[in-house]
């Protein structure tokens, strides 16, 4: 069984064996309207691991009365604890769900570090299912929403490391390690114990994963005081197992049972769920291992009912296989062969959903891609008709500016014709008018000259005559 450390990315990292939750059960009852929904999502964080049936009711509440409220940003709160309670409890559809509403609402409140908190939750609910690829899709939105933040370099390196864990999942160790060196970078430089600790396990991991034992269990015993004095029981818990795990792989069958039984005590401790599946499911091999196939039973039937209560088929695939052999071991073949075909079925079943899902991934994505495409041949032809719009409007432009000019032109050149002729016209009536005054004139100067001939004549006449006299 493989085990990985996981760490939430949660606002609280109180003891919860420390709150009293009977103090807080009793001052619910006082509060109203948003107060009252603090307190009960506080109630179902607290209770999750001790009472998770009272915890689910205080959620439900929680989320009821935040609808009422329409409160959006009480109300994402109340579906990422109510999820996170199903996480715990194993609840994995449940959890997918109020993750999903939560994540949904914080999008549209713009909300970058609530969004991410919901997403890496929902990336360790697809990591417990194996499906490691929508794992790492989820992970790498966070770091993204966390980079595009920049502050929060603890959270960055959480997710760095998550990143590392599934990465040696899916086998690209390369790839892994550097996702690994950044968050050991940042545990060093914040001085930070939980992230220090956390990178060593993932440096072990791979180490564990090419089958280099002795420095798997080097850097497993290097953290395991670590989460001791930090008293992180979930990350003690997950590294004994793992250290367990080597051992059994060494073939140190004792040692190994040490160290799981070590381990599921904690587990217990925690009620964790899934940890003591996981646990009882590696003592089962162990037993089955030191020829004790009763003992590899009653491990390995207790760990198939709760995978199956879980819904975690990769778990009871491996568990039906370990538990056909435990009944070949023990001679009761019947038995045998009916959990091999049960192994068999959940194999062609698990090959079958993950091929249809492939098939479904794909077509979604090939519908997606081409609508893109569309939207964007679309957008082109947009652009090239507005290309063409402007041309055509620049061009209608000139030429009702050419036009324009022309018909100024043509109203200056009918202006000035205008003009020219009304000029013309009062030159010809003052030229007529002149040429009357000057006949006028004329005519008194002829008019003045013949009276002054005629006055002459008769002056000479007199003055000839008076002359005449005179004589």
């Amino acid at each position: 069984m493989k085990n990985i450390l996981i760490f939430f990315l949660v606002a609280s990292k109180l003891s919860l064996a420390q709150v009293n939750t009977d103090s807080l059960e009793n001052l619910v009852k006082t509060k109203k309207g948003q107060e009252k929904v603090v307190l009960l999502n506080d109630l179902c964080w607290y209770l999750g691991t001790s009472e998770p049936n009272k915890a689910e009711r205080y959620g439900k509440e929680a989320v009821k009365i935040s609808k009422e409220l329409k409160n959006d940003s009480l109300l994402a709160q109340s579906c990422n604890d109510l999820g996170t309670l199903y996480l715990r409890i194993g609840s994995y559809d449940e959890a997918l769900d109020y993750y999903g509403q939560a994540v949904n609402i914080r999008t549209l409140l713009k909300d970058t570090i609530g969004t991410a908190a919901v997403f890496s939750k929902m990336a360790v609910i697809e990591e417990l299912r194996a499906n490691y690829s929508k794992a790492l899709e989820l992970n790498l939105q966070v770091l993204k929403l966390y980079e595009k933040i920049g502050s929060d370099k603890y959270a960055i390196a959480t997710v760095n490391g998550n990143i590392c864990l599934i990465l040696i999942n899916l086998n690209h160790l390369d790839q892994a390690i550097k996702f690994n060196n950044k968050a050991f970078a940042i545990a060093e430089e914040l001085n930070n114990p939980q992230l220090y600790a956390t990178a060593l396990v993932n440096y072990a991991n791979l180490y564990r994963k090419q089958n280099e034992l002795n420095k798997a269990l080097t850097y497993y015993k290097e953290a395991y005081p670590i989460f001791e004095q930090l008293n992180n029981l979930n990350s003690v818990g997950v590294v004994l197992n793992n250290m367990a795990s080597i051992y059994e792989a060494k073939n140190v069958l004792d040692s190994s049972l040490h160290f799981f039984q070590k381990s599921l005590e904690i587990r217990y401790r925690l009620q964790d769920k899934k940890g003591i599946m996981s646990t009882k499911s590696s003592l089962a091999a162990v037993y089955l291992k030191k020829n004790k196939p009763d003992i590899a039973l009653q491990f390995g039937l207790d760990a198939l009912s709760i995978s199956n209560e879980m819904g975690t088929k990769e778990n009871s695939k491996t568990l039906y296989r370990l538990i056909s052999q435990s009944y070949a071991q023990k001679g009761n073949y019947q038995k045998a062969y009916e959990f091999q075909n049960k192994y068999v079925f959940l194999v062609d079943t698990l090959y079958s959903e993950t091929s249809s899902k492939q098939v479904a991934e794909m077509s979604a994505k090939y519908e997606s891609e081409k609508k893109e495409q569309e939207i964007l041949l679309l957008q082109k032809d947009n652009q090239l008709q507005e290309v063409e719009m402007d041309r055509i409007r620049k061009i209608r432009n000139i030429v009702i500016g050419g036009i324009i000019i022309i018909l100024l032109f043509v109203i200056i050149l009918i202006n000035r014709f205008v003009l020219i002729k009304r000029q013309k016209t009062i030159i010809e009536k003052q030229k007529e008018i002149v040429e009357e005054k000057q006949k006028e004139i004329l005519d008194s100067i002829r008019y003045a000259k013949r009276i002054q001939d005629a006055l002459l004549t008769s002056q000479t006449y007199i003055e000839r005559n008076l002359k005449r006299l005179r004589d």
